[in-house]
């Protein structure tokens, strides 16, 4: 009944919910691995709130684990359930427990990643721009995931702006990016400049 229930609107009152019992027969929800929060969620009835179904895993995870278990529902084949849980998050403000502990780079760099898959280039942008309204700095994995998914959803222009963006900002560029940035480059005729990317890396160590 309770991972039925629908997920309340703060982290405050996610934790005064009755807890669901330790899923698997374990001790407590603090020896629930990331895999099996993600077998838990996939096994949930349709209707039925992720959040309120894993709640007391949500207030004891760090960001690296939450960012681990969206990929997780990603790769599973539960895009819908991880697209549920960081929508949960999103409007909580940095004085809510979890909005403060949960919505940084690590987090929001996954969910944009995973707008790839579904060439959903409008919610990364909405998600890049929440960064900045958050104050979550991007670092060059967030926007090299924003790189691959305007190219997956064919604006190879946009991703050329926002690789000016990002080095504009500061934000180094990684080997990754690289490449994405010769695939833009090749993608919209601007030979001059892929030779130069090229240049660029030929000349890095690694």
């Amino acid at each position: 009944a309770a991972a039925a229930a629908a997920a309340p609107a703060t982290s405050a009152a996610l934790r005064a919910l009755p807890p669901p019992p330790p899923p698997y027969g374990l001790p407590s929800w603090a020896d629930a691995s990331v895999d099996e929060l993600v077998q838990l969620l996939q096994a949930l009835p349709a209707g039925s709130s992720a959040v309120a179904a894993i709640a007391p895993a949500l207030l004891i995870l760090d960001s690296r684990a939450a960012a681990a278990l969206l990929k997780g529902l990603a790769k599973s084949g539960a895009s819908a359930r991880a697209a549920e849980v960081f929508d949960w998050l999103r409007p909580l403000g940095p004085d809510d427990e979890l909005g403060a502990s949960l919505c940084d780079v690590f987090t929001y760099t996954t969910a944009i990643a995973q707008c790839g898959s579904q060439q959903a280039l409008r919610r990364a942008l909405e998600l890049r721009a929440e960064m900045r309204r958050r104050g979550v700095p991007a670092n060059t994995h967030a926007y090299s995931a924003l790189l691959a998914v305007c190219l997956k959803s064919g604006e190879h222009e946009l991703a050329i702006d926002i690789y000016d963006q990002m080095i504009a900002e500061g934000v180094p560029a990684n080997l990754v990016t690289y490449n994405t940035l010769l695939d833009a480059y090749g993608k919209t005729g601007r030979a001059a400049e892929a030779l130069r990317v090229l240049d660029v890396l030929s000349a890095r160590p690694d």
